[in-house]
């Protein structure tokens, strides 16, 4: 379990993070969204859908950043491995370190390609798969962008791909890392 300062620290960092008229609310807060699925015991997939899929469309109105994607994303790997031992699970575990390298190795491939557009089309289009559950198409997506820039596969894909939810976790580290910025963004 996470020390409570940790968890703090991370639930601050989503305090002002929203969307300005989405969903039909004028000012959508993530931190609402991230507490209310957390409070009825959902996991955050949905969230994180919608953050990378705005983000990536670039639409206006958007007031959050690359570390507040991550941020969701991590939470929802506490949620699902305390939800796992709850029930007893042998699961593999969802670990911060991991997620941090499988988002590097998004940025990698994201940098490795020399028209800009290609890695948003990667993007969108592992956003579609991990959405509808298609593991293998996301996987066939994977080891393409891999192939072309001549480089090995992160291996946690591989190892995870016979869990569906520790896999979408780290799939979603890596598109953060495929569609964010190499610096810290300030405001958006």
């Amino acid at each position: 379990m996470k020390q409570t300062g940790e968890v703090k620290s991370y639930l601050a960092s989503l305090y002002n993070a929203g969307i300005s008229n989405f969903r039909g609310v004028n000012y959508y807060g993530i931190l609402d969204g991230v507490m209310n699925c957390l409070f009825n015991n959902t996991n955050l997939f949905n969230i994180i859908y919608q953050l990378e899929l705005l983000k990536l469309s670039n639409t206006e109105g958007r007031f959050y950043n690359d570390f507040q994607i991550m941020t969701v994303i991590r939470m929802n790997g506490w949620f699902l491995n305390e939800l796992h031992k709850y029930r007893g699970s042998k699961i593999m575990k969802i670990e911060e370190n991991k997620l941090t390298k499988v988002r590097g190795c998004g940025m990698h491939v994201r940098m490795g390609y020399d028209n800009e557009n290609k890695a948003k089309s990667l993007a969108y289009k592992m956003l579609e798969a991990i959405r509808t559950n298609n593991i293998d198409r996301f996987m066939e997506l994977l080891l393409n962008a891999y192939l072309y820039l001549d480089k090995t596969v992160p291996k946690i894909f591989i190892e995870t791909q016979s869990e569906t939810e520790v896999f979408k976790d780290y799939a979603f580290a890596f598109i953060a890392g495929l569609i964010g910025n190499s610096e810290k963004e300030q405001n958006n």
